[in-house]
Formats: structure tokens, sequence, C-alpha cells
């Protein structure tokens, strides 16, 4: 394909979109957000239903609270689709989703909160099951992606899955799925990386070498 004489120009562009991108990316990994759309995300309302949700586990569904919109103003809920508990093999992964997020998340797990955030352990598995069906992977995989990080068990499964569709649009499902696995705090950068597919495709793969990098030195000292 022919090259005008503004690729120079727009190889900039996109390389400092690039940067920009990893940028975001990175601190969406360390610090849980990425700009306003992800704030928005977090939601403004803490958790105050618990215990129901915990009663609603011992039925056998799942449930937990996303995001509504009310008044101009976001706010959590618990939703009114519950999901199915599928069988003793399921809802051993979804505790070591559990798992994975208290470890990485300790304080928040205690809390029950994170930021404003409710981050119980049904919200928890009820958005970890949310991810593995909006994604159509398996529990295997939606564990993988939450052991390399837990991000995602903080964002709405609503922006999750408008992320992930988006991502797919912009690229092919299996790609998506390839970027997301080897940096799952992507899906804080919303809807719009779908159009970066590329560059985010390179980002993730910096981010996931640099993380590899560090846990070569992590408990040395």
């Amino acid at each position: 394909m022919g090259r005008g004489p503004g690729t120079g120009r727009r190889t900039s562009r996109a390389t400092g979109r690039l940067l920009a991108l990893a940028a975001t990316a990175a601190a969406a990994a360390f610090v849980g957000s990425a700009g306003a759309a992800f704030g928005a995300a977090l939601g403004r309302s803490g958790c105050r239903a618990a215990t129901s949700v915990a009663m609603r586990a011992d039925l056998g569904v799942s449930i937990g609270h996303i995001l509504q919109m009310d008044n101009g103003t976001s706010k959590w809920v618990l939703t009114n689709n519950s999901l199915p508990i599928l069988d003793e093999n399921e809802d051993a992964m979804a505790q070591l989703s559990w798992k994975a997020f208290s470890t990485q998340y300790s304080g928040a797990a205690e809390r029950g909160v994170y930021f404003d955030t409710p981050v119980t352990e049904e919200d928890v598995k009820y958005r970890w099951r949310r991810m593995r069906n909006s994604f159509d992977v398996s529990s295997e995989k939606a564990l993988e992606i939450v052991n390399v990080d837990a991000l995602p068990m903080v964002i709405d499964a609503d922006y999750v899955q408008a992320t992930f569709e988006a991502m797919a649009a912009g690229a092919t499902k299996e790609k998506a799925i390839e970027i997301i696995s080897r940096h799952p705090g992507i899906l804080a950068a919303g809807k719009e990386v779908g159009n970066n597919m590329v560059q985010a495709d390179i980002a993730s793969t910096v981010i996931k070498g640099a993380r590899e990098f560090a846990n070569i030195f992590k408990g040395k000292d």
C-alpha cells in the first residue's frame, strides 16, 4: 500500500497515541482509574445490600451491584438479572476469582468497597461470571484473566461488556481476548479503545513484558 507525504506525521501521531494509551493502561492497572469514563464506572454510592446478595447466593444464583443512571447521576443497585451458579466446579472457580481479588486488593476486600464500588465477595463473583459470559470464554479462561489482574472486578459489568464489544468490533473477538489476557486493565479505558486496537495490542505486549520482568525480581533483596 502506498504511503503519502503525511505518513511521517501520521506515524508520529500514532506513536504519541500509543505512548498515551500505554500510560493510561498502566495507570489504570496501578491506581484503578482511566479518566472520567472509568470514574463514572466506579459509581458514586456504596454497598448497602450485602446481606441480600449473600442470601441470593444461598439460593443458587449469583447477583451483584451494577451502575444505574438516576436523574443524571450514576448509582449502584442490585441487578434484577441474576446468573445461575452452574455447578460445584464452577462455584469453586468463582471462589478462586474472589481469592485472586482479595489477594490483589486486600484492603478493599476487607472493607467491601473500592472507592465507591461495592466489592463484596458476591459482587466480585457476579462480575467474574458476567465477564466470562460477555467474553464467551470458559471459566478457566476468566479465572486466568483475573489472576493476571483483578482490576475488571472493580468496574461495572456493563462497562466491561461494552468495552469488550468495542474492542471486538475494532479487531476480532479473539484479538480482544488476547489483548485483555495480557493486560486486563485495558478494560478500564472504555469503548474508545476499540478505535485504537493496533496501539492497544502493542501496549498490552509491552505491559505484559514489564510485568514479567518485575516478577523476576519480586521478593528478592
